[in-house]
Formats: C-alpha cells, sequence, structure tokens
C-alpha cells in the first residue's frame, strides 16, 4: 500500500468523523467486533473501512425499518457521511491503480444510490424499492476490501511478478521481473486516448531520461512505438515512502548524503539546459541497500522545460506539486522558481516534514531558497550544494 492511498484513507476518515453525531462515534469505539475482521485497525485504510462498516452496521436496523417510510435526520446525515466518504475514497486511489470493493460486490454501487434520496436536513423519504442493507454480513464480516488493478500480461510478455506501481490521466506504470536476467525493470505506458499533443509530451519525457547519462538520473532504456511505452531503471521507494519509515532513525550523514545526492542531480538537469518543474516527493526516488547505504535518483520529465527549445507549452493544466506559489505565471518559470522546490524537497530530506522548520543553519539554507522574496534566492544549484557541504554533521538537527 502506497503512501498516497494511506494519506487518502487518514482524510477521509477524518472528514468522516467530523461529519457523524457524538453518538454515531461511540458506536465506532465500542463496536470491537467488526474492527476484529480487519487485519490491521492501526494502519490508516483498515481503521477508515472498518469505521465506516461499524457505522453502516449501527445504522442498517433503522435505515432497513424505515424503507417506504421517513428516515430521521440524524441518521440520513449519517449516512451521508460516510457514504461520501467511500466514495470520494474510491475515486482518489483509482489513479494508483487501486479500487474499493465490497462483498458482495454490488453493495458499493447500491450505498452510492442512496445518495439519490438521503437529504441533510429535515430527515429523507426512503423509496419503497430501494433494496434493504445486509445487516447480517454487516454485522459479522468484512465488506471492504482494496483491489489493485489487473495487469494485463500480454503487454509485457517478458516479465514476471508485474506490478503495478502507479496510474494517472497521463501515463501508467508498472514493475517486472525480466525472465531472462532476473532484473526487476520498469514499465511506463501511455494512456489510451491521449491527445497528439500529450504523446509527443510522452515521447519527450522518454528522450530527455534515455539522454541524460548520471547517476543521479532515473535512466529510460528503449521506446516501444507501437504500444506507446518505454522500459526504464526501476527504484523501489519514493522519497515520501522512504522518509515515513526510516525518519527516526536517519543519521546526520545519510541525511547529508542523499541531500547532496539530490542536489548533484538538479545541477546536472541545470547544466543540460533543462527545467525539470515537476519535483516531488513520489518523484525523487530512493534505492535502499542491505549494507545500510541509499541512492537517490530524479524521475518524471514529463514537464520538463528544454531552455534551448522555444516551443515548450506555457499553459500546462498539469503543474508540478511542488511549484513556487510566488510564481505569477507559469510560462515565466525560470531556475529561480525551481528553487523553492529544490529547498521543499532538501526540507523533507532533512526533517521528513513538509513544513519549513527554524532549527539550524540547514533551515537558514532552505529558507533562502524557498523566500517569499524571489530575488533573494539562491540563483544555482551549485551555491546550495556549497553551503550544504559545508556545513558539520554536528549542525544537523533533524
Amino acid at each position: 500500500m502506497t503512501t498516497e492511498i494511506d494519506a487518502a484513507a487518514r482524510h477521509f476518515y477524518d472528514r468522516m468523523m467530523r461529519h457523524i453525531s457524538e453518538h454515531t462515534q461511540s458506536n465506532i469505539a465500542a463496536d470491537l467486533i467488526i474492527q476484529q475482521q480487519y487485519v490491521d485497525t492501526a494502519a490508516p485504510v483498515d481503521k477508515f473501512l472498518s469505521s465506516a462498516q461499524t457505522i453502516l452496521s449501527s445504522e442498517s436496523e433503522g435505515f432497513n425499518s424505515r424503507i417506504g417510510g421517513h428516515y430521521w435526520a440524524d441518521d440520513s446525515r449519517d449516512l451521508i457521511a460516510v457514504i461520501q466518504a467511500l466514495r470520494d475514497f474510491n475515486t482518489a486511489i483509482q489513479p494508483q491503480g487501486w479500487e474499493l470493493q465490497t462483498k458482495p460486490g454490488t453493495f458499493l454501487n447500491q450505498l452510492f444510490d442512496y445518495l439519490s434520496f438521503l437529504s441533510e436536513s429535515g430527515g429523507s423519504e426512503i423509496p419503497p424499492d430501494i433494496p434493504r442493507m445486509n445487516d447480517f454480513l454487516l454485522a459479522k464480516t468484512a465488506i471492504f476490501s482494496l483491489k489493485e488493478e489487473e495487469v494485463d500480461n500480454q503487454l509485457f510478455p517478458d516479465l514476471v511478478d508485474i506490478r503495478q506501481l502507479g496510474k494517472g490521466s497521463y501515463a501508467k506504470v508498472w514493475s517486472g521481473v525480466d525472465e531472462k536476467t532476473g532484473v526487476r525493470i520498469a514499465f511506463k505506458r501511455a494512456n489510451d486516448g491521449l491527445s497528439d499533443e500529450d504523446m509527443t509530451r510522452f515521447r519527450h519525457e522518454f528522450d530527455i531520461m534515455h539522454r541524460l547519462d548520471s547517476p543521479y538520473i532515473v535512466k529510460a532504456y528503449s521506446y516501444d512505438p507501437v504500444r506507446h511505452q518505454y522500459t526504464m531503471e526501476y527504484v523501489p521507494q519514493t522519497l515520501s515512502d522512504f522518509m515515513r519509515k526510516n525518519n527516526n532513525k536517519l543519521s546526520p550523514r545519510r541525511r547529508k548524503d542523499l541531500a547532496l545526492q539530490f542536489l548533484r542531480g538538479m545541477r546536472y538537469i541545470h547544466s543540460s539546459s533543462l527545467l525539470h518543474r515537476d519535483l516531488s516527493y513520489t518523484n525523487v526516488l530512493i534505492h535502499a541497500y542491505t549494507d545500510g547505504s541509499a541512492s537517490l535518483k530524479i524521475s518524471d520529465f514529463g514537464l520538463t522545460k528544454d531552455l534551448n527549445l522555444s516551443l515548450t507549452r506555457t499553459s500546462e493544466s498539469r503543474k508540478g506539486s511542488l511549484l513556487d506559489p510566488f510564481l505569477d505565471s507559469y510560462g515565466d518559470y525560470a531556475t529561480v522558481n525551481e528553487m523553492y522546490s529544490v529547498g521543499m524537497i532538501l526540507n523533507m530530506i532533512f526533517h521528513g516534514s513538509k513544513s519549513l522548520q527554524s532549527k539550524s543553519e540547514v533551515d537558514t539554507i532552505i529558507s533562502h531558497a524557498t523566500s517569499s522574496r524571489v530575488d533573494q534566492r539562491y540563483t544555482n544549484v551549485k551555491d546550495i550544494g556549497l553551503a550544504i557541504d559545508n556545513i558539520p554533521l554536528s549542525d544537523i538537527i533533524a
């Protein structure tokens, strides 16, 4: 399960709990039978799904008894909060290659159909032909689970142990083990129905990654123009995943090493007359080795701007998640704006946090890179690297 899915589960759990009544919240805490049907209720997804099922179970008897009649206002609001949270969670996880499923399989759509008559105020009139909730199953077994999107093995005839790594509106990414070499590689495949412009961008991304030659850049290997996909180096973890698992045990030396690897990669990108424009905690990847070392690699060059070309689009609807908030126009994106994203990535490496800190000299450097006064920022990555390199390990405070 990815960090993004865990984050979505936390978000929709919190939203659901804010909108249900105190009485219903007490039912969640008291009902251990349903919670025990889920593997790990301390994990965000299981906590969210088991809590949602507990609410549905507590509401089912009353709901079923009011079919064809009036359903109470508080209960209507509780059901709406739960069903909308499940619906929006399902929408949020689908780009990651997952979807919510129920047992029986028709139950999820049955719940979604309830939203057509449930009302936020004054109670709800339940139509007489509405299917009942299965209160027995809701009380006794785990109704909800996540299903990973099935992979068409014909797309990758020479690979085994295929796993989907990500899915978006632009492309899907898988990994698989090459039967001949035993090496795991990654595949990125353009989604069906892309515009000619987006397909050109997809090929442009491969061309950039194939051309760049650095240990700090994910390497692209070969392009298949028929299937519109390309192979590339497989790197197991995103920076976000790595920091979530390791932040409490990373030494100052390892943090500094990862930061310098990242800065070397960015310096190489900029020296190649490129601006990445899509740096994020999931586009910086980490390979952690059993000897305790780790290598960092920068990926995803779909929004990269080639400063030697005049045809780079400036009105992109897809913009980087760490885009400089002080940038007035995307068409004006320059190296100084990339400094903001660089600073935010460094903050994650040194603190494992998205929030800027003010603990040490490292934070002074990060503050300089992310300053709201754009004219006071670093103008190049080399200067940031020199500043980080000169900081004693004893001055690095996580």
